[in-house]
Formats: structure tokens, C-alpha cells, sequence
């Protein structure tokens, strides 16, 4: 029995499956399991991708903070790979919207890199200038150090824009330190004023105090104080001069009372002399607070650092190894006396911040445009090299297939000493090329250095004119 039934069930599946109606249904239910197995793989690759996207915007994100050029590149070079590999439509709408986000990001992060650039060639020069500055000579470890401390500084010259931005960096740090220092300063000499001005001029005291400020470089403070006390006595001399006048007021007292605001009815009456003596007092005596009163504004100490700054970053970009016939400018800078400083400081007075650096090139030309034209040819040719020996180290990066934003420290290094090499030859080649001068200065320079033991004399001989011969020894 149990047999049969099985056996009459199986026909009736069998029938089932020889319906049409049914047919069409398992096909439908056979695609629709397949099409959710395909729906779940590509959702699992969308969260995939969608995770993955995220952690690479991550690190373009850390890239941009830390002006890494390098990193970026890579999360761009791996979301490029993921778009080839990738079906699902949305998975890729993803990576597209991932490459734009981080192409948005690429000028921000060479901002920061040419930022970072620009630092760390301040460092660097800071370091090698503390080589400079050391007493005694250097040990073979230092000089190797001072070695690559220079061939970085070299490749990272290569960035103009950097260069500029440190130039601009160091100039702002300068203003920032100059200012405090001036300010300070200032305080100080006012504070020395105003305790020489509580002294009796003829004590011990006062000569202790104006000793100690000269030997502190505050010797302004005695000048303002000598110069207040003589605007006083002027006053007072003044004053007992008017006081000592009487009779009617002159016209042009008049005139002058009028100025003042006073109401002159009668020039002759007594009482209008007595009021006008007593107002001219009044008059003088504001007078002389006023003109020696602390000059000491915010404005001055700031003035006074732009200017220095400015001093500053002309000479670093002029500063070659001069001699006593060929001054650069930054030697003239450094020798600049107190009456050219003071003439300068003049010159700046009541200017602003932005046309203070144009007055400081401009007072410098007129007074040093020999050394202010030899510096800026020599700051322009250390321009010109740092961009040709760049240009150059780039083109032979390229040769051996390396990008230029890619090559590590190594491999830039080794590739600008060839590009130093290859332009100094150059140089040399066409040097050699060059015909020598006209003239003896040709021959001297063709022959090299010739030593005489004894200089010519010119011996005159009846009819044959001058003829050149070696003196002899008697």
C-alpha cells in the first residue's frame, strides 16, 4: 500500500511537471534564488568598497594635513586600480566620487608640502649656520654632515615658490623679534628718563645713573633727558621774559591773543597785558610738555623692526665672500653708522607697513648702488642655477623613468649632482671656447702666471727711439 502511493504520488508530480503553468513557475523561482545570490555578492562588494573608499579618504585627508605628496599619490594610484576591477555600478559611483574628493585635495596638499618645504629650509640653514659660527675647525663627522646638510639645502632650493615662502616666513620672524626687542628697548629708555629726570643733575647720583645706562646701550635716554632739560630752561627763560613785559599790546600780540581765543577790548588797558602774559605763560608751558614727551608710540617700535627686517633679508640674499675692494651689501649694512641708521629711521617716519620695505631698497640704492646692484646679480644668478640645476635634475629623473614627485631623497640627490656636474662642465667647455682677451692680458692668461726676479726699465738710445730691456745688476 505505502509502495502504490508512493508510486501514484510520483505520477502525480510527474503530471504536475508536465504542466505548462508549472513549468514557467520553477523557472521563475530557480532565477530569483540566482538573482539573490548575485544581489548579495554585490552588495557585499559595495560595502567593500564603500569601507575601503573611506579608509583611503582617511589617509588623503592626512595627506593634505601633512603636505604629503607621496601618500596622495598613492590612495589616487589604488582607487584607480579598484575602478578596473570593479562591476557594480553604485561600487564604482562610489570610487568615482572617492578620485574626485581626492583630486580636490591635490592643490591643498602641494600648498602644505611647499609650506613644509619652506621650513625645513629655514632649519637647515639655521643648522649650517651654527657650523659656520663654531670656533675651531670641524671634525670629519661634522664636515660630512655639513656635506649633506648642504646637498639637501640644494635640492630643496630647486622649489622656488618654497624659497620665496621661507624668505617670507624668515621676514615675518624677524618683524615678530624685532618688534619685542624695540618695544622693550623703548620701555627701557623711558624708564631711564624718567629717573634722570627725578635727579639733581650736578649729583653723584645722576652721573652713577647716566654711566650705567651708556654702558646698558641706553645712552638715548641720557640724550632725551640732556635735551628735555634744556627745552625747559628755554621755557623758563621764556617765561620770565613775558612776565617782565608791560605796556599796551603790540598788534601782532593782538593777533596772537586772538588765536588763543582771548577777547582783547582795549590793547591798552592794563588788565589785557596781565591776561595775555598770563595765557602766553600758560601757552609756553604746554608747549614744553609736549615736545619732551616720550616720542614712544606702537607705531615706532613696529617701524623700526620692518626696517631691520628688511635690512636683514637683503642682505642674506646679497651675502657673498667680499673683499676690501668689492663690498657686498651685506657688509655695508653691517658698517652702517648711527647717522645713516637715524637718516634711514627718518626716511620711514609716518609711512605704512607696506611701503616702509620700498623706502628701505630705495634709501640703500642711493646710498650703496654699487654694492646693491654686484648683490642683486648675485642673488638672481643663485636664483637662475637653483631653477636650471632643478630643471635639469627633473629631465634626468624622467630619463630613467622616475617621476619627479615621486623620486625618494636618494635618487633626487644623485641625480642633481649630475646636473651640477653636467652644468659646470658646460660651463667650463664654453669658457674654453671663448678666445683669450686681446691684447698682454691674453698672452699672461694663455701662459699662465710668469714670475720676474726684476722689473723692465725703458733705456733710451740716440735714434732708435725706446727700447724695453732687463735692468741689469751693476
Amino acid at each position: 500500500m505505502a509502495r502504490g502511493a508512493n508510486l501514484r504520488l510520483s505520477g502525480a508530480v510527474l503530471g504536475q511537471l508536465a504542466n505548462p503553468n508549472f513549468a514557467r513557475a520553477a523557472g521563475m523561482s530557480i532565477g530569483a534564488g540566482m538573482l539573490g545570490v548575485e544581489r548579495r555578492e554585490q552588495e557585499a562588494e559595495e560595502r567593500a568598497t564603500e569601507e575601503v573608499t573611506l579608509e583611503l579618504l582617511r589617509k588623503a585627508q592626512v595627506a593634505q594635513e601633512q603636505g604629503d605628496m607621496r601618500l596622495l599619490n598613492e590612495v589616487t594610484q589604488t582607487l584607480d586600480g579598484m575602478l578596473t576591477g570593479t562591476k557594480s555600478s553604485q561600487a564604482r559611483g562610489l570610487i568615482t566620487e572617492g578620485l574626485s574628493t581626492v583630486s580636490g585635495q591635490r592643490a591643498a596638499t602641494q600648498t602644505q608640502q611647499q609650506t613644509n618645504t619652506a621650513k625645513s629650509i629655514l632649519k637647515t640653514e639655521q643648522a649650517l649656520e651654527q657650523y659656520q659660527n663654531q670656533v675651531g675647525p670641524l671634525s670629519d663627522q661634522e664636515l660630512a654632515v655639513q656635506k649633506a646638510l648642504q646637498q639637501r639645502l640644494g635640492v630643496m632650493k630647486q622649489n622656488g615658490a618654497a624659497v620665496a615662502e621661507a624668505a617670507t616666513m624668515q621676514y615675518q620672524t624677524d618683524v615678530q623679534a624685532l618688534e619685542r626687542d624695540a618695544t622693550l628697548r623703548e620701555k627701557r629708555i623711558a624708564a631711564g628718563s624718567d629717573i634722570l629726570a627725578s635727579l639733581d643733575p650736578e649729583s653723584e647720583q645722576y652721573e652713577k645713573t647716566v654711566s650705567s645706562l651708556e654702558a646698558a646701550g641706553l645712552g638715548q635716554a641720557v640724550r632725551q633727558d640732556t635735551e628735555a632739560r634744556l627745552k625747559i630752561e628755554k621755557a623758563e627763560g621764556e617765561i620770565r621774559e613775558q612776565r617782565l613785559k608791560t605796556g599796551p599790546l603790540s598788534a601782532d600780540e593782538v593777533a596772537i591773543a586772538e588765536k588763543m581765543g582771548l577777547t582783547i577790548k582795549n590793547p591798552n588797558d592794563p588788565l589785557s597785558r596781565k591776561l595775555f602774559n598770563a595765557a602766553m605763560e600758560t601757552r609756553i608751558t604746554e608747549e614744553v610738555k609736549i615736545s619732551i614727551r616720550p616720542i614712544s608710540t606702537p607705531e615706532k617700535p613696529r617701524a623700526e623692526a620692518i626696517v631691520k627686517a628688511q635690512l636683514r633679508a637683503i642682505a642674506r640674499e646679497g651675502d657673498y665672500t667680499d673683499f676690501f675692494f668689492n663690498r657686498d651689501i651685506a657688509t655695508r649694512i653691517e658698517d652702517m653708522s648711527e647717522d645713516q641708521v637715524n637718516e634711514l629711521m627718518g626716511r620711514v617716519a609716518g609711512l605704512s607697513e607696506a611701503e616702509v620695505p620700498n623706502e628701505v631698497n630705495a634709501w640703500l640704492f642711493e646710498n650703496f648702488p654699487t654694492e646693491m646692484q654686484r648683490s642683486q646679480k648675485f642673488a638672481a644668478k643663485n636664483q637662475r642655477d637653483a631653477e636650471d640645476i632643478g630643471a635639469l635634475t627633473n629631465s634626468i629623473l624622467k630619463g630613467r623613468g622616475i617621476s619627479a614627485s615621486k623620486a625618494t631623497e636618494e635618487q633626487r640627490a644623485v641625480a642633481q649632482r649630475e646636473a651640477e656636474l653636467a652644468i659646470s662642465g658646460a660651463e667650463s667647455a664654453l669658457r674654453r671656447q671663448q678666445g683669450p682677451a686681446s691684447g698682454g692680458e691674453g698672452r699672461r692668461q694663455r701662459r699662465g702666471k710668469s714670475e720676474v726676479a726684476e722689473p723692465y726699465t725703458i733705456e733710451r738710445r740716440t735714434g732708435t727711439g725706446g727700447q724695453m730691456n732687463r735692468r741689469r745688476k751693476p
